[in-house]
């Protein structure tokens, strides 16, 4: 077995990785909390473009609230505060009795009896770290297999997210495809010939409806043909011969074209409102389907990530195991050097992790209390393990 530089500190093929990690996941928090409230916030579908829009909309909008409440922000709360009381755990051991005893070690001779005990304590002492913080077995009741129980509830989660995200996919190419948009503008178009076509006939006036004026023995002036209504010509005196049955005729067809006119204006206006709610759609639609998108790729991220440091400290356990597999000093000083590498990288950590949990606190939903209680309970157990050992 070869000697590592620093086995206090988890490490991914030499490198040291767990603290850019818990940065990765807690940016990548950040981007699917901004995508699910914006879900959760979305207008309404109407289901002109698609029936099921509506529903698929509600979905989206149902796990981004899961996500919010739930299983998504706890994820990474958990993680946050589980690190914190494991790099606080880490901590309190190692100035309470590793620093001690790694003294101990380095300053003794290998074949003293009192080296043995050291050895012996030291190895007691990482047993401990390994079997609070790196155990995530169904029956260790571990911190870690807390943060693992949640991250699994979270992948649930994430497969109808991914759902959502292909659903609403599919609804963009269906709508597309379709062409509702299309059709009803060409509908309303042709709706506007129409009415158009009824402004012409109306515009040709009595000059085509009736016989000129000439032979009614009148003359229609300008003030009637600016405004004609129906019924403005009954009643008016006119003395020529046949004229009556002409201006009946020519009242019937006004209003014929002005029911016309009615009625197209009505069905141009519901049309109108119709492509308006239509084209709100499909931009709700694109804009909801981009945000599913980063929200499903933002919650792939957070899982991976959090995996990825569930198995780093899985593998602490062994670098842990290793060290304590190590008979004498291989250089001077190598206990202390372990014991402190360690607990810089575990102090500067507990900070970093300070200050996410701060932040996350301003947007962080409702919760039972509980982090200051597990907090001291890691104090208390950390001190408790080291004063059997000083």
């Amino acid at each position: 077995m070869g000697i590592q530089s620093n086995y206090m500190v988890p490490q991914v093929g030499g490198a040291t990785v767990l603290d850019s990690g818990m940065q990765q996941l807690f940016e990548a928090q950040i981007v699917a909390v901004g995508s699910a409230e914006t879900l959760i916030l979305q207008p309404p579908f109407t289901n002109n473009l698609l029936t099921t829009l509506p529903e698929d909309q509600a979905l989206a909008a149902q796990h981004a609230q899961t996500f919010k409440a739930g299983w998504g922000f706890g994820v990474v709360s958990a993680f946050v505060s589980g690190l914190q009381s494991i790099s606080h755990f880490v901590t309190v051991l190692s100035d309470s009795a590793l620093v001690g005893v790694a003294s101990r070690l380095d300053t003794l001779g290998s074949g003293s009896a009192d080296y043995q005990q050291a050895l012996s304590d030291f190895r007691a002492l990482l047993a401990a770290i390994v079997s609070t913080c790196c155990d995530a077995n169904e029956d260790s009741g571990s911190t870690l297999l807390q943060m693992k129980k949640l991250l699994d509830k979270l992948s649930l989660l994430s497969v109808t997210i991914t759902d959502d995200d292909t659903r609403l996919q599919t609804a963009i190419t269906e709508v597309q495809n379709s062409g509702v948009i299309e059709k009803l503008e060409a509908q309303q178009q042709d709706l506007q010939d129409q009415f158009a076509a009824v402004n012409r006939e109306i515009a040709k006036g009595a000059s085509t409806t009736i016989a000129s004026d000439l032979a009614f023995g009148f003359e229609f002036g300008s003030q009637f043909l600016e405004g004609i209504t129906t019924g403005a010509v009954v009643g008016a005196a006119l003395s020529v011969v046949g004229e009556v049955d002409a201006v009946k005729q020519f009242e019937a067809q006004q209003k014929e074209f002005s029911d016309q006119q009615a009625s197209l204006t009505q069905q141009i206006s519901d049309l109108a409102d119709t492509i308006a709610e239509d084209k709100t759609d499909a931009m709700t639609l694109t804009l909801t389907a981009a945000q599913v998108a980063v929200f499903d790729a933002q919650v792939q991220s957070i899982i991976g990530v959090a995996g990825g440091i569930i198995d780093q400290m899985i593998g602490w356990g062994t670098q842990l195991d290793d060290l304590a597999a190590i008979g004498s000093p291989p250089a001077k000083g190598f206990y202390a050097s372990q014991v402190a590498s360690g607990n810089v990288f575990w102090s500067a950590l507990h900070t970093q992790l300070t200050r996410y949990a701060e932040i996350m606190s301003f947007a962080a939903p409702p919760k039972v209390a509980g982090k200051a209680a597990r907090k001291t309970a890691a104090k208390v157990t950390a001190k408790a393990t080291a004063k059997a050992y000083r």
